[in-house]
C-alpha cells in the first residue's frame, strides 16, 4: 500500500535551486481562481502516493494553499529536488486529483511535488524570479513519490507460447519407452570354390555380424 509522503526541509532547497531553469510542459488548473484572494483556513500542503506515469502525466491527490499557487513537479538529484520537469497552476483552497504533464524524457523513478508562489502575472509560471517555492516555518511544501512506468499488455505471443508448451499432444508417449531391436545388416559375399582353394581365399567381418556366402564351384 502507498504511503503518503512528509515535507522537505528547506535546508535541501538550495540543493536543488541549479536544476530549476527548465521551461517544463504548463497545464491550467486556476479556474475559481481571483486575483490576490486568499483562503486562510488552506494551509499549504500536498497529498500524493506512489504511482504510475500514464502518458507522461502524473497525478496529484490533494493540493491545499492560501493563495494562487503553481504544483510543480521536479526529478530527482541524487535523493533532492532537481530539474522541473512540468508545472500546474491551481487556485487558493484545496483541489483534489490534480493532473500535472511532465516531461517523460526526463522522469526519474522518484519525483518531488512542490508548491510555489505565482506571485507575479497569474497563470505565467515565473521561476526563477517572483513565483518562488512557499516557506512555512522554515520549510519548503514538498513531497516525494516513487514512479512506475506505465503497466503494459502481455504479450499474446509468449501466451501461445506457454500453451503450446502446455499441450498433452507434446506430451512423451509411453510407446517411446519400449526397446527398439535393430536388426544388423547382412554383409553378402560371393566366392569361387575349387579344388583346395576359395576365391577370395579371405574375408573380413566384424563381431556379431550376420554373413551370407553365395559359393559357385568350378570343380567337375
Amino acid at each position: 500500500m502507498f504511503k503518503n509522503r512528509t515535507l522537505f526541509s528547506v535546508m535541501a532547497f538550495s540543493v536543488f535551486l541549479t536544476g530549476c531553469f527548465h521551461q517544463a510542459p504548463v497545464v491550467d488548473n486556476t479556474a475559481g481562481n481571483v486575483d490576490g484572494q486568499l483562503a486562510p483556513d488552506s494551509s499549504p500542503a500536498i497529498s500524493v502516493v506512489d504511482q504510475s506515469v500514464v502518458e507522461n502525466q502524473v497525478t496529484i491527490n490533494r493540493v491545499s494553499t492560501d493563495r494562487p499557487s503553481w504544483l510543480v513537479i521536479h526529478a530527482d538529484a541524487n535523493g533532492t529536488p532537481g530539474v522541473a520537469i512540468g508545472q500546474t497552476s491551481v487556485r487558493a483552497g484545496e483541489t483534489v486529483n490534480v493532473i500535472v504533464d511532465i516531461d517523460g524524457d526526463q522522469t526519474t523513478d522518484r519525483l518531488y511535488a512542490m508548491l510555489h508562489t505565482d506571485g507575479n502575472e497569474l497563470g505565467v509560471y515565473e521561476f526563477p524570479g517572483q513565483d518562488e517555492p512557499i516557506v512555512i516555518d522554515d520549510q519548503v511544501i514538498v513531497v516525494d513519490f516513487k514512479t512506475t512506468e506505465e503497466d503494459e499488455p502481455a504479450d499474446q505471443t509468449d501466451g501461445d507460447a506457454m500453451d503450446h508448451d502446455n499441450d498433452p499432444s507434446d506430451e512423451p508417449d509411453d510407446d517411446d519407452d519400449e526397446p527398439v531391436v535393430v536388426t544388423p545388416p547382412v554383409k553378402t559375399f560371393d566366392m569361387t570354390a575349387k579344388q583346395w582353394d576359395f576365391v577370395p581365399s579371405t574375408i573380413t567381418v566384424d563381431q556379431g555380424d550376420t554373413v551370407r556366402l553365395n559359393i559357385t564351384t568350378t570343380d567337375v
